[in-house]
């Protein structure tokens, strides 16, 4: 008989249901401490299982499962246990009543306190019976993130094309070698970055993210970064609307003038372009008297493709940082568009770097001049000048200082780098 009972539970999983449900109750019989909560499926979870996947610890995620009352009478839950601290109820009031045949939202929150795997559950009950919901999750130290997580590019002109930055960030605290990135939707791609890439821990890399509409619709897409870290692959979803018609674009959004002796008047090379169809430039208003522009006389008009050169000034009248915005009006669909400004003024300046250079043998419409703190790089550009000199007046007294400059078309085109020059401020 012992032997017929072995083969009996070895091949239990050809019992019919109801002898495999006794065999369960008959070998937990005398185990009075241990108890099974049952699930009526009066009160439904539609998902009764939630999978919260890679979360990173201390932080918190949300997941949500609908309750779902089967019967023609109203099912109220006075009760919650969790097997787990690392599982919540969120936003729940006990006890809470379901009407006869709806339904109610219910949310849990994770947040894992060391890194692992967890699993737990929670028991709903109510007077006659018990509702489980099953829960995994894993706690993770770190892992590769993006920043912005999603990127949306807004009204992008078909035929025409947008980048923004995206920076890839390894929090973990040992080293992440991201192996492929690709891009997906109409119009995205990507660059200036190129695979097998290592990130050292806490080390980031910034790239670019293209948006080249082909038509006119809103498109969306996303970019998939698959690397060693404990998110293999990271998904940053992308949006965008490619638009017909004139638009009216800037070279640039944002101009900082630096720091600028009160009384004098410092200039730096912005531009217009258009695209779609030629845009007519009726005029431009400034919500600052300390900031203005020459070069231009309205009205004008720019030819599909082509881009219009002109000088942004910052005259101060006192000692202080000025705000200020420079709003062109057009006939372009996207009008108007507005120059952010900035600048400080002083009252003296008591340092001053004064940089020169040879002109270059191609027509320019103004240079660029890049400054950095560190020899070779990386640099950031200070100003936009027409001619070949300038005089970096922001510098600061015991402080080395690199420029190098660049020559930029009539089309926006720049040039590479010139020969690095070095400046130590006593």
């Amino acid at each position: 008989m012992a032997g017929m009972t072995l083969s009996r539970v070895r091949t239990r999983r050809f019992l019919p249901r109801s002898l495999a449900i006794l065999a369960l109750s008959i070998l937990g019989a005398g185990h009075a401490q241990t108890s099974f909560a049952s699930t009526s499926t009066k009160l439904a979870c539609k998902p009764d299982t939630l999978l919260f996947g890679l979360v990173e610890v201390g932080q918190t995620k949300t997941l949500s499962t609908t309750l779902v009352n089967t019967t023609s009478a109203s099912i109220t839950v006075s009760k919650i246990s969790k097997s787990s601290s690392q599982f919540w109820p969120a936003g729940v009031t006990l006890p809470f009543t379901i009407g006869a045949h709806k339904s109610r939202v219910f949310k849990i929150d994770f947040k894992p306190a060391a890194a692992g795997q967890v699993n737990g559950k929670f028991i709903l009950y109510t007077k006659t019976f018990t509702t489980v919901i099953y829960l995994h999750g894993t706690g993770v130290r770190g892992w590769l993130k993006a920043n912005p997580a999603s990127l949306s590019f807004s009204s992008v002109p078909v035929g025409s094309s947008k980048a923004e930055s995206i920076t890839l960030t390894n929090t973990m605290g040992v080293g992440v070698r991201i192996s492929q990135v690709s891009a997906s939707g109409t119009g995205f791609s990507y660059r200036g970055l190129t695979t097998p890439l290592s990130l050292s821990p806490g080390g980031s890399y910034t790239f670019k993210a293209v948006f080249t509409p082909k038509s006119s619709s809103a498109v969306s897409g996303h970019i998939s970064v698959l690397s060693n870290a404990p998110n293999p692959t990271l998904t940053i979803p992308l949006s965008g609307n490619g638009t017909s018609g004139a638009h009216i674009s800037l070279g640039t959004t944002s101009l900082n003038f630096g720091s600028v002796v009160v009384g004098t008047t410092k200039s730096l090379g912005a531009s217009l372009s258009a695209s779609g169809a030629s845009v007519t430039v009726t005029g431009a208003t400034s919500n600052s008297p300390e900031f203005g522009l020459s070069g231009l006389k309205f009205p004008f008009t720019i030819a599909t493709g082509q881009r219009v050169s002109f000088s942004m000034k910052f005259a101060p009248k006192m000692s202080g940082t000025a705000y200020g915005k420079i709003t062109f009006t057009s006939n372009a669909a996207n009008s108007p568009v507005a120059e952010a400004l900035t600048g400080t003024g002083t009252t003296s300046s008591q340092h001053a770097v004064s940089l020169s250079w040879n002109p270059s043998s191609s027509a320019v419409a103004h240079y660029n001049v890049y400054r950095s703190g560190t020899s070779g790089g990386p640099y950031t550009r200070v100003a936009s000048v027409p001619g070949t000199f300038y005089t970096d007046t922001s510098v600061q007294a015991g402080k080395s200082y690199y420029y190098v400059t660049t020559a930029v078309s009539s089309t926006g085109k720049e040039s590479s780098h010139s020969n690095q020059v070095h400046a130590l401020i006593p």
